[in-house]
Protein backbone atom coordinates (compact mmCIF):
# COMPACT_ATOMS: atom_id res chain seq x y z
CA UNK A 1 0.00 0.00 0.00
CA UNK A 2 2.83 2.39 0.86
CA UNK A 3 4.60 1.71 -2.43
CA UNK A 4 1.36 2.24 -4.39
CA UNK A 5 0.90 5.60 -2.68
CA UNK A 6 4.45 6.55 -3.61
CA UNK A 7 3.81 5.68 -7.26
CA UNK A 8 0.62 7.73 -7.28
CA UNK A 9 2.43 10.73 -5.80
CA UNK A 10 5.14 10.50 -8.43
CA UNK A 11 2.64 10.44 -11.28
CA UNK A 12 1.47 13.88 -10.22
CA UNK A 13 4.92 15.38 -10.72
CA UNK A 14 6.59 16.35 -13.95
CA UNK A 15 9.58 14.29 -14.99
CA UNK A 16 11.38 17.27 -16.50
CA UNK A 17 14.56 18.60 -14.91
CA UNK A 18 15.36 22.23 -14.20
CA UNK A 19 18.41 24.38 -14.68
CA UNK A 20 21.29 23.31 -12.46
CA UNK A 21 23.09 25.48 -9.94
CA UNK A 22 26.32 24.23 -8.40
CA UNK A 23 26.73 24.61 -4.67
CA UNK A 24 30.15 25.77 -3.43
CA UNK A 25 32.73 23.13 -2.51
CA UNK A 26 32.48 24.21 1.13
CA UNK A 27 28.79 23.22 1.16
CA UNK A 28 29.60 19.73 -0.08
CA UNK A 29 32.37 19.40 2.50
CA UNK A 30 29.98 20.49 5.26
CA UNK A 31 27.29 18.00 4.21
CA UNK A 32 29.77 15.17 3.81
CA UNK A 33 31.28 15.75 7.24
CA UNK A 34 27.84 16.08 8.81
CA UNK A 35 26.68 12.74 7.40
CA UNK A 36 29.99 11.05 8.21
CA UNK A 37 29.68 12.17 11.83
CA UNK A 38 26.00 11.44 12.45
CA UNK A 39 25.09 8.80 9.87
CA UNK A 40 28.31 6.92 9.13
CA UNK A 41 26.57 3.89 7.64
CA UNK A 42 24.53 6.14 5.35
CA UNK A 43 27.70 8.02 4.43
CA UNK A 44 29.50 4.84 3.38
CA UNK A 45 26.49 3.59 1.41
CA UNK A 46 26.06 6.94 -0.36
CA UNK A 47 29.75 6.97 -1.28
CA UNK A 48 29.30 4.04 -3.67
CA UNK A 49 26.35 5.52 -5.57
CA UNK A 50 28.49 6.88 -8.38
CA UNK A 51 27.48 10.22 -9.86
CA UNK A 52 24.45 10.35 -7.55
CA UNK A 53 26.57 10.22 -4.38
CA UNK A 54 26.62 14.02 -4.16
CA UNK A 55 22.83 14.27 -4.30
CA UNK A 56 22.19 11.43 -1.85
CA UNK A 57 24.72 13.00 0.53
CA UNK A 58 22.73 16.24 0.35
CA UNK A 59 19.51 14.39 1.18
CA UNK A 60 21.12 12.59 4.08
CA UNK A 61 22.58 15.83 5.39
CA UNK A 62 19.11 17.39 5.32
CA UNK A 63 17.76 14.34 7.13
CA UNK A 64 20.48 14.64 9.80
CA UNK A 65 19.65 18.30 10.33
CA UNK A 66 15.95 17.68 10.95
CA UNK A 67 16.59 14.52 12.99
CA UNK A 68 19.01 16.38 15.28
CA UNK A 69 16.57 19.17 16.04
CA UNK A 70 15.06 17.25 18.95
CA UNK A 71 18.40 16.79 20.70
CA UNK A 72 19.73 20.26 19.92
CA UNK A 73 16.75 22.16 21.31
CA UNK A 74 16.37 22.64 25.05
CA UNK A 75 12.59 22.96 24.82
CA UNK A 76 9.88 21.44 22.64
CA UNK A 77 8.71 24.90 21.55
CA UNK A 78 12.19 25.74 20.25
CA UNK A 79 12.36 22.40 18.45
CA UNK A 80 9.07 23.11 16.69
CA UNK A 81 10.34 26.52 15.64
CA UNK A 82 13.46 24.95 14.14
CA UNK A 83 11.43 22.36 12.28
CA UNK A 84 9.23 25.14 10.93
CA UNK A 85 12.42 26.83 9.74
CA UNK A 86 13.24 23.76 7.66
CA UNK A 87 9.72 23.68 6.24
CA UNK A 88 10.08 27.30 5.20
CA UNK A 89 13.50 26.55 3.75
CA UNK A 90 12.01 23.81 1.58
CA UNK A 91 9.29 26.12 0.28
CA UNK A 92 11.89 28.75 -0.56
CA UNK A 93 14.24 26.24 -2.21
CA UNK A 94 11.50 24.88 -4.47
CA UNK A 95 10.47 28.41 -5.46
CA UNK A 96 14.10 29.22 -6.31
CA UNK A 97 14.34 26.13 -8.50
CA UNK A 98 11.11 27.04 -10.29
CA UNK A 99 12.61 30.44 -11.06
CA UNK A 100 15.91 28.78 -12.06
CA UNK A 101 17.83 30.56 -9.31
CA UNK A 102 20.13 29.35 -6.59
CA UNK A 103 18.58 29.25 -3.08
CA UNK A 104 18.79 32.55 -1.21
CA UNK A 105 19.45 30.79 2.12
CA UNK A 106 23.21 30.48 2.66
CA UNK A 107 23.06 27.41 4.90
CA UNK A 108 25.35 24.78 3.28
CA UNK A 109 22.72 22.04 3.46
CA UNK A 110 20.22 24.30 1.71
CA UNK A 111 22.80 25.16 -0.96
CA UNK A 112 23.43 21.47 -1.63
CA UNK A 113 19.73 20.67 -1.55
CA UNK A 114 19.07 23.43 -4.06
CA UNK A 115 21.62 21.91 -6.41
CA UNK A 116 20.00 18.49 -6.03
CA UNK A 117 16.53 19.90 -6.67
CA UNK A 118 17.87 21.53 -9.81
CA UNK A 119 19.14 18.20 -11.07
CA UNK A 120 16.18 15.99 -10.11
CA UNK A 121 12.45 16.53 -9.90
CA UNK A 122 12.18 15.37 -6.29
CA UNK A 123 8.84 15.11 -4.53
CA UNK A 124 8.34 18.07 -2.23
CA UNK A 125 5.85 16.03 -0.20
CA UNK A 126 8.57 13.47 0.58
CA UNK A 127 10.97 16.12 1.83
CA UNK A 128 8.23 17.76 3.88
CA UNK A 129 7.37 14.36 5.35
CA UNK A 130 10.90 14.05 6.75
CA UNK A 131 10.21 17.19 8.76
CA UNK A 132 6.60 16.61 9.82
CA UNK A 133 7.40 13.09 11.01
CA UNK A 134 9.88 14.58 13.48
CA UNK A 135 7.21 16.94 14.78
CA UNK A 136 5.21 13.94 15.96
CA UNK A 137 8.20 12.46 17.78
CA UNK A 138 9.49 15.33 19.89
CA UNK A 139 8.30 13.89 23.21
CA UNK A 140 10.35 10.68 22.83
CA UNK A 141 7.62 8.52 24.39
CA UNK A 142 7.52 4.72 24.04
CA UNK A 143 5.97 3.48 20.82
CA UNK A 144 2.51 2.01 21.24
CA UNK A 145 3.30 -1.14 19.27
CA UNK A 146 5.42 -2.46 16.42
CA UNK A 147 3.01 -0.98 13.88
CA UNK A 148 3.73 2.47 15.34
CA UNK A 149 7.45 1.91 14.84
CA UNK A 150 6.82 0.82 11.25
CA UNK A 151 4.63 3.85 10.56
CA UNK A 152 7.31 6.23 11.82
CA UNK A 153 9.96 4.36 9.82
CA UNK A 154 7.86 4.62 6.66
CA UNK A 155 7.63 8.39 7.10
CA UNK A 156 11.36 8.79 7.74
CA UNK A 157 13.69 6.01 6.57
CA UNK A 158 11.53 4.69 3.72
CA UNK A 159 10.86 8.23 2.54
CA UNK A 160 14.59 8.96 2.46
CA UNK A 161 15.07 5.83 0.36
CA UNK A 162 12.30 6.91 -2.05
CA UNK A 163 14.15 10.19 -2.54
CA UNK A 164 17.44 8.34 -3.02
CA UNK A 165 15.84 6.22 -5.73
CA UNK A 166 14.69 9.38 -7.48
CA UNK A 167 18.27 10.68 -7.38
CA UNK A 168 19.35 7.45 -9.07
CA UNK A 169 16.74 8.03 -11.76
CA UNK A 170 14.72 5.00 -10.67
CA UNK A 171 10.93 5.06 -10.67
CA UNK A 172 9.84 1.49 -10.19
CA UNK A 173 7.01 -0.11 -8.23
CA UNK A 174 9.31 -3.00 -7.26
CA UNK A 175 11.96 -0.57 -6.02
CA UNK A 176 9.35 1.34 -4.03
CA UNK A 177 8.11 -1.88 -2.42
CA UNK A 178 11.68 -2.79 -1.54
CA UNK A 179 12.36 0.68 -0.13
CA UNK A 180 9.20 0.59 1.96
CA UNK A 181 10.10 -2.72 3.59
CA UNK A 182 13.78 -1.84 3.94
CA UNK A 183 12.91 1.45 5.59
CA UNK A 184 10.76 -0.35 8.12
CA UNK A 185 13.55 -2.85 8.83
CA UNK A 186 16.09 -0.05 9.36
CA UNK A 187 13.60 1.91 11.46
CA UNK A 188 13.06 -1.05 13.78
CA UNK A 189 16.80 -1.64 14.02
CA UNK A 190 17.26 2.04 14.89
CA UNK A 191 14.84 1.65 17.80
CA UNK A 192 16.77 -1.41 19.00
CA UNK A 193 20.13 0.30 18.68
CA UNK A 194 18.77 3.28 20.57
CA UNK A 195 17.85 1.29 23.69
CA UNK A 196 21.20 1.87 25.51
CA UNK A 197 21.28 5.53 24.45
CA UNK A 198 17.81 6.27 25.79
CA UNK A 199 18.43 4.15 28.89
CA UNK A 200 21.30 6.49 29.80
CA UNK A 201 18.75 9.31 29.60
CA UNK A 202 16.27 7.37 31.77
CA UNK A 203 13.95 6.77 28.83
CA UNK A 204 12.45 3.67 27.23
CA UNK A 205 11.21 3.68 23.64
CA UNK A 206 10.56 0.00 23.02
CA UNK A 207 6.94 -0.72 21.99
CA UNK A 208 4.71 -0.86 25.04
CA UNK A 209 2.85 -3.95 23.87
CA UNK A 210 6.12 -5.93 23.72
CA UNK A 211 7.41 -4.79 27.10
CA UNK A 212 4.02 -5.65 28.63
CA UNK A 213 3.81 -9.01 26.84
CA UNK A 214 7.26 -10.10 28.00
CA UNK A 215 6.99 -8.43 31.42
CA UNK A 216 10.00 -6.21 30.84
CA UNK A 217 10.78 -3.83 33.69
CA UNK A 218 11.42 -0.28 32.51
CA UNK A 219 13.57 0.22 35.60
CA UNK A 220 15.82 -2.65 34.51
CA UNK A 221 16.20 -1.14 31.05
CA UNK A 222 17.15 2.25 32.49
CA UNK A 223 19.71 0.52 34.72
CA UNK A 224 21.11 -1.29 31.70
CA UNK A 225 20.21 -4.69 33.12
CA UNK A 226 19.95 -7.42 30.51
CA UNK A 227 17.70 -10.41 31.19
CA UNK A 228 15.52 -13.02 29.55
CA UNK A 229 12.36 -10.85 29.43
CA UNK A 230 14.19 -8.02 27.63
CA UNK A 231 15.96 -10.48 25.31
CA UNK A 232 12.58 -11.98 24.38
CA UNK A 233 11.13 -8.56 23.56
CA UNK A 234 14.23 -7.63 21.55
CA UNK A 235 14.07 -10.96 19.70
CA UNK A 236 10.44 -10.39 18.71
CA UNK A 237 11.13 -6.87 17.46
CA UNK A 238 14.28 -7.97 15.63
CA UNK A 239 12.30 -10.75 13.98
CA UNK A 240 9.90 -8.16 12.57
CA UNK A 241 12.88 -6.26 11.15
CA UNK A 242 14.30 -9.46 9.66
CA UNK A 243 11.02 -10.23 7.89
CA UNK A 244 10.97 -6.75 6.34
CA UNK A 245 14.60 -7.09 5.28
CA UNK A 246 14.01 -10.47 3.65
CA UNK A 247 10.93 -9.09 1.89
CA UNK A 248 12.87 -6.06 0.63
CA UNK A 249 15.57 -8.32 -0.79
CA UNK A 250 13.00 -10.56 -2.47
CA UNK A 251 12.45 -7.75 -5.00
CA UNK A 252 16.14 -7.61 -5.99
CA UNK A 253 15.75 -9.05 -9.49
CA UNK A 254 12.90 -6.65 -10.28
CA UNK A 255 14.69 -3.54 -9.02
CA UNK A 256 16.68 -1.72 -11.76
CA UNK A 257 20.42 -1.99 -11.10
CA UNK A 258 20.91 1.72 -10.21
CA UNK A 259 18.14 1.36 -7.65
CA UNK A 260 19.96 -1.47 -5.94
CA UNK A 261 22.73 0.93 -5.00
CA UNK A 262 20.20 3.28 -3.42
CA UNK A 263 19.08 0.34 -1.28
CA UNK A 264 22.58 -0.56 -0.05
CA UNK A 265 21.74 0.60 3.52
CA UNK A 266 20.25 -2.92 3.74
CA UNK A 267 23.79 -4.25 4.21
CA UNK A 268 24.40 -2.47 7.52
CA UNK A 269 20.89 -3.37 8.69
CA UNK A 270 21.43 -7.06 7.99
CA UNK A 271 24.87 -7.02 9.61
CA UNK A 272 23.46 -5.56 12.83
CA UNK A 273 20.71 -8.17 13.02
CA UNK A 274 23.33 -10.90 12.61
CA UNK A 275 25.48 -9.41 15.36
CA UNK A 276 22.42 -9.07 17.60
CA UNK A 277 21.58 -12.74 17.12
CA UNK A 278 25.18 -13.68 17.90
CA UNK A 279 24.90 -11.64 21.12
CA UNK A 280 21.81 -13.71 22.02
CA UNK A 281 19.66 -10.59 21.72
CA UNK A 282 21.39 -8.83 24.61
CA UNK A 283 20.85 -5.30 23.38
CA UNK A 284 23.37 -4.01 25.94
CA UNK A 285 26.20 -6.15 24.56
CA UNK A 286 29.23 -3.88 24.18
CA UNK A 287 30.04 -5.24 20.72
CA UNK A 288 26.75 -3.92 19.35
CA UNK A 289 27.74 -0.37 20.24
CA UNK A 290 30.89 -0.54 18.12
CA UNK A 291 31.12 0.57 14.52
CA UNK A 292 30.93 -2.21 11.91
CA UNK A 293 34.32 -1.48 10.35
CA UNK A 294 33.93 -4.16 7.69
CA UNK A 295 30.94 -2.34 6.19
CA UNK A 296 32.89 -0.77 3.27
CA UNK A 297 34.14 -4.22 2.25
CA UNK A 298 30.67 -5.74 2.59
CA UNK A 299 29.17 -2.93 0.52
CA UNK A 300 31.67 -3.41 -2.31
CA UNK A 301 30.84 -7.12 -2.35
CA UNK A 302 27.17 -6.29 -2.84
CA UNK A 303 28.01 -3.68 -5.48
CA UNK A 304 29.97 -6.32 -7.40
CA UNK A 305 27.13 -8.85 -7.03
CA UNK A 306 24.54 -6.20 -7.92
CA UNK A 307 22.56 -6.95 -4.77
CA UNK A 308 21.65 -5.16 -1.58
Amino acid sequence: AAAAAVAATRRLASSSSTQQHSAPASALAYCTNLVRQHDWEGYVAASVCGTSSRDIMALRAFNVEVANVRNAAAEETIARMRLQFWKDVLDSAFKSVEKQRAPTEQHPVVQMLGETLGRHKLQKSFLKRLVTARETDLVEAPYRDTNSVEEYAENTVSTLLYLSLECMGVRSVAADHAASHLGKAIGIVTVLRGVPYFARRSKVRLPMDLTAKHKVSHADIVRGTAGDPLAAAVHELASAAHIHLVTARSFTKDVPEPGRRALLPAVACGAFLQRLEKAEFNIFDAGLQQRYNLLPVALMKHVWQKTY
